[in-house]
């Protein structure tokens, strides 16, 4: 099964969905929202930050059964929700939707600790980044998958764990630590091995390699493209270093025209922010580089799972979410 979802590619099921938008795609609409009550702590005994008032959170959940073959114990396809909103991820993950059909799977969208509305604690509360941890996170989906097998009627199906970016390094690593709850996860661009101290190393170039070859004849574009992007980078990081060039980098990067704070770096001259500074140009505030700003408009990283819908569509709430002292 793995190895026919990893390469399958029938006609979308949602013939209206239209790539870099929502319009027609599946979403949360075609999902129902669900609640399932995870504590704090898997581990020990001893009430979390000492309060034995509040041991537990809602986490949050998504579940599509439109083509779920119950009776026959179709698979579920189980989500690993990462670092975001999980409805980022039910609109986004098409490999999954394209997929449910002729699988007969029921679609489950699980979301992270600490991220959308499956939050431990109140803003401000003093401590409360103590249990936003991979083991925690793997704790509860082991238990979200134990109330499907239970309260579902998923007894006798199969599990497939689906995942992108730290998502699917979430579902690898649940699938070592957990054997018994899932069986396999496709995970797309996650980075599992991108660790220091690693034999043999990791070699920090090989995601750029990869997007190059994306870029290029073999990865299904044409090596023209290939060719024009790496010429581009001199030229806009020459541009960036003289004052009548920067207005004209300026003018390229549409995204930059909606920040202030970015445009006023592109002013400056365009310099890669120094060793364990995350600052843009000469004096900085915080933003990245401009480079890493272009550079981002190719490290889509869950980008393999998104299928028709993509990445590109407009994210809903806007940025990333933080609160409180868990700035995430």
């Amino acid at each position: 099964m793995l190895a026919h979802l990893a390469f399958f590619s029938a006609a979308s099921p949602f013939p209206g969905c239209k790539g870099g938008t929502l319009e027609g795609c599946p979403s949360t609409v075609n999902c129902t929202v669900h609640y399932l009550e995870q504590q704090i702590d898997h581990f020990n005994w001893a009430s979390p930050l000492g309060d034995a008032s509040h041991t537990a959170f809602q986490q949050r959940f998504f579940i599509n059964q439109q083509w779920w073959d119950r009776e026959g114990h179709g698979p579920i396809f189980f989500y690993f929700g990462n670092e975001d909103n999980v409805e980022l991820y039910v609109n986004h993950t098409g490999l999954m939707w394209e997929s449910a059909a002729e699988f007969g799977a029921m679609l489950v969208f699980g979301e992270h600790r600490y991220y959308g509305m499956s939050r431990p604690y109140a803003p401000n509360t003093p401590g409360c980044m103590s249990f936003l941890t991979m083991e925690q996170a793997m704790a509860d989906m082991a238990y979200l998958i134990d109330h499907l097998r239970e309260q579902w009627g998923a007894a006798e199906s199969a599990f497939v764990g689906f995942g992108g970016s730290y998502g699917g390094m979430l579902g690898s690593w649940f699938r070592v630590h957990y054997p018994n709850a899932i069986d396999g996860v496709i995970a797309a661009s996650a980075p599992i091995w991108s660790f220091s101290g690693l034999h043999p190393p990791y070699d920090y170039n090989a995601f750029n390699q990869g997007v190059t070859f994306d870029a290029s004849a073999a990865g299904g574009s044409t090596d023209a493209c290939k060719t024009n992007l790496k010429a581009a980078w001199p030229r806009i990081l020459g541009a960036g270093q003289t004052p009548d060039g920067r207005p004209a980098v300026d003018r390229g990067v549409p995204h930059l025209q909606a920040r202030p704070s970015a445009r006023r770096h592109v002013r400056r001259p365009i310099l890669d922010p120094p060793v364990g500074r995350g600052t843009l140009g000469e004096h900085g505030d915080g933003e990245l580089p401009v480079r890493q700003q272009l550079s981002d408009a190719w490290r889509l990283a869950t980008a393999p799972l998104a299928g028709a819908g993509g990445l590109l569509a407009p994210r809903q709430g806007g940025r990333r979410e933080g609160w409180g002292p868990c700035p995430l």
